[in-house]
C-alpha cells in the first residue's frame, strides 16, 4: 500500500477549518491554468502550507448558519483540492485568519484590495534581496511566480546557475525536474517552459 503524501502545515491562524467547510467567494476573478497550478503545487509540496487563508464569516439570513468564505488563497484552494482529489494528498485542517465585512458587496471589495500591489518589485531589487538573504533563486524559480522581474537578469546579478536550465527536486524525493524559461518577446517577461 502506498503512503499517501501529506501537506505540511507552516503557519499558524486564528483557527483551523477543514478544506470542504470553505468556499471561495472570488468566482472568476483569478484563473489558475496547469502551468501556474504546477508551480504552486510545487511550492506547497516544498515549502508545506505557509500563509492562513483570510476568511469572512459570512451569516446565513434564514437559518443562522454561517458560510466560511474565502478571501484571500483562492489558488491554494483549487490546488489543495486537486492535490487531495487527483493526487493524493491527505488535507489536514487548515490555518485561516478572520476578516470582517458588513456584507458580500464589502467582501468582495477586499478581495480587490488584497490582490493590490502597491511596491515594485525590481530585478535589482530582487537580486539584492536574494544575495542578502543568501536565496537560491535558481531553485526557487521553479515554484514562485514574479512576473514583474526577469529572473533570468537576477540570476545573472547574483551569479548563479544557468537561467535557461534549473534542477529542482520538488518532492524531496531526489526527482529533479527541468524547468526551462522562454522570453515573451513583446513584454520580456519570462514563462516557464
Amino acid at each position: 500500500m502506498t503512503e499517501r503524501k501529506r501537506i505540511e502545515i507552516r503557519c499558524r491562524g486564528a483557527a483551523t477549518v477543514a478544506l470542504d467547510e470553505l468556499e471561495p467567494l472570488q468566482g472568476q476573478l483569478k484563473v489558475l491554468d496547469d502551468t501556474m497550478y504546477a508551480k504552486l503545487r510545487d511550492s506547497i509540496a516544498v515549502q508545506g502550507f505557509s500563509f492562513p487563508f483570510m476568511v469572512w464569516r459570512q451569516p446565513s439570513q434564514s437559518d443562522g448558519t454561517v458560510r466560511m468564505r474565502i478571501l484571500d488563497g483562492h489558488q491554494r484552494d483549487v490546488a489543495l483540492r486537486r492535490m487531495r482529489d487527483d493526487e493524493g494528498w491527505t488535507v489536514p485542517k487548515l490555518p485561516v485568519v478572520w476578516i470582517e465585512a458588513d456584507d458580500e458587496r464589502d467582501a468582495k471589495s477586499k478581495i480587490l484590495t488584497i490582490n493590490s500591489r502597491y511596491g515594485i518589485m525590481t530585478t535589482d531589487s530582487l537580486a539584492q534581496f536574494a544575495i542578502d538573504a543568501d536565496i537560491d533563486l535558481a531553485q526557487l524559480a521553479a515554484i514562485v511566480d514574479l512576473p514583474e522581474v526577469d529572473i533570468a537578469k537576477a540570476l545573472d546579478t547574483v551569479g548563479d546557475q544557468d537561467p535557461t536550465r534549473v534542477e529542482f527536486d520538488a518532492y524531496g524525493d531526489g526527482t529533479a525536474s527541468n524547468v526551462k524559461f522562454v522570453r515573451c518577446p513583446e513584454c520580456e517577461h519570462e514563462f516557464p517552459a
